[in-house]
């Protein structure tokens, strides 16, 4: 790796999502810091997984996703996101079913429902193209930052 990449990526202050799908009837969760749009017309973002990750195993081409942008005071969902496995990713907050693609969490301030369109594998990772078929908001606008190899609280003002 170059000189300080891993101080560079620490630097670039991401918000911090979970994504979940469906693997038949088990429902799977992976936190996800490397989220970017990337266009509005279409609608769509990239995802990077790594590969290892549950995720990664069940999350193809076609595919339905649910990308929940964390709020500020989803701390405990992270923790448990993060450090769970199985059902235990889903042991903090409320989550409820999204139609066709996962879970989703009310508190989240952000919630897109996404079908996975493209995946392409770099590195470590597999990098995926993901066209929104639909985005709830909450009515606050804040976030859980990792910045500086933590995490931070955000708010809007």
């Amino acid at each position: 790796m170059a000189d300080n990449a891993g101080e560079l990526f620490k630097r670039l202050g991401k918000s911090i999502s979970v994504v979940t799908t469906r693997d038949g009837d088990t429902d799977v969760a992976s936190v996800a810091t490397a989220v970017c749009n990337i266009s509005d017309a279409p609608p769509s973002l990239l995802l990077c997984v790594e590969q290892g990750a549950s995720l990664a195993r069940v999350l193809h081409p076609g595919d339905d996703f649910v990308l929940n942008l964390l709020s500020a005071d989803d701390g405990a969902v992270l923790n448990a996101a993060a450090s769970g496995s199985g059902a235990e990713r889903f042991a903090a907050g409320d989550w409820y079913d999204l139609a066709g693609g996962g879970k989703a969490l009310r508190s989240a301030q952000a919630v897109a429902a996404c079908r996975a369109a493209q995946r392409l594998p770099w590195a470590t990772h597999f990098i995926y193209i993901a066209e929104i078929q639909s985005v709830e908001l909450a009515a606050q606008a804040s976030t859980l930052v990792y910045f500086g190899g933590g995490f931070h609280p955000l708010a809007a003002d």
